[in-house]
């Protein structure tokens, strides 16, 4: 299994340098690093793409600024037509320290086919995940919109979903 994590860069390509550092120790699971651009300067887009050539990543250049939400529905477009089954959202300045993140979350996620998003807390080098189980009705609102909605009852920004099962309610991806 491979899980796409999507980063939205606006002029954070050092951010996202670190980040994206963190990401590739991690362990017990495929990852596909999606960075999406949302129309940065051009030097900054320039260090990105020395980022993604260098580390290998999925670059994804818009060359307009909608928006948080209007460019990670980009990441989650991409992702959702590769047929990834779950899709992690990280901001640029996000540290994953632990190198079983990912798989735990997956983990989770596996437990129980109606969760549509966990999130998480990392104090002191513990993982708390808390998840939330959804049934979302047909909705003009953005994928991701739905997303930040479940976030803030969750209680954090770091967060996985599975866009297979918002797509049963939802035809935005």
């Amino acid at each position: 299994m491979i899980v796409p994590i999507i980063i939205l860069n606006y002029n954070t390509s050092s951010d996202c340098r670190k980040c994206i550092s963190f990401l590739k120790k991690q362990q017990g699971i495929d990852i596909e690093i999606i960075v999406v651009d949302n129309c940065s300067s051009e030097d900054d887009l320039k260090n990105l793409r020395s980022l993604y050539e260098k580390e290998q990543c999925t670059l994804i250049e818009n060359h307009e600024n909608k928006g948080y939400n209007a460019g990670n529905n980009i990441g989650l477009r991409y992702a959702a037509n590769k047929g990834y089954e779950y899709a992690l959202i990280a901001n640029p300045d996000m540290e994953f320290p632990q190198e079983d993140y990912v798989v735990r979350m997956v983990e989770k996620m596996e437990e129980d086919e109606e969760i549509v998003v966990c999130g998480s807390d990392i104090v002191k080098d513990v993982i708390r995940i808390r998840c939330v189980k959804v049934h979302i009705k047909k909705s003009s609102y953005g994928l991701l919109h739905i997303c930040v909605i479940i976030a803030k009852e969750i209680g954090s920004w770091k967060i996985i979903l599975n866009p297979g099962i918002v797509r049963k309610y939802q035809d935005v991806v």
